[in-house]
């Protein structure tokens, strides 16, 4: 058991985690935000960062990091943006 343990623990090391702020530019392309997306990638990553500030992004996905700040600053710029379609 302890084998595993430090085997798995090695491997954190080598791999190391994941930046989000990497991802969310793709997903906010893929997500199709428009002439927004810069706007929305932004804050999106804004928000990340404090996350990693406040060590909150520690042991969570690196992709529902990614979707759960990109919702926030999508729905503020299509709410606070008037017509949109």
């Amino acid at each position: 058991m302890e084998d595993t343990a430090a085997r798995w623990m090695s491997i954190m090391v080598v791999l190391g985690q994941s930046d989000p702020c990497l991802y969310i530019p793709r997903f906010a392309h893929m997500l199709e935000f428009g002439e927004k997306s810069h706007e929305v990638s932004m804050t999106a990553l804004r928000l990340v960062q404090r996350m990693k500030r406040d060590w909150m992004h520690t042991g969570r996905r690196p992709s529902g990091l990614c979707g759960a700040e990109l919702d926030g600053p999508a729905r503020v710029q299509y709410t606070s943006g008037g017509s949109h379609g």
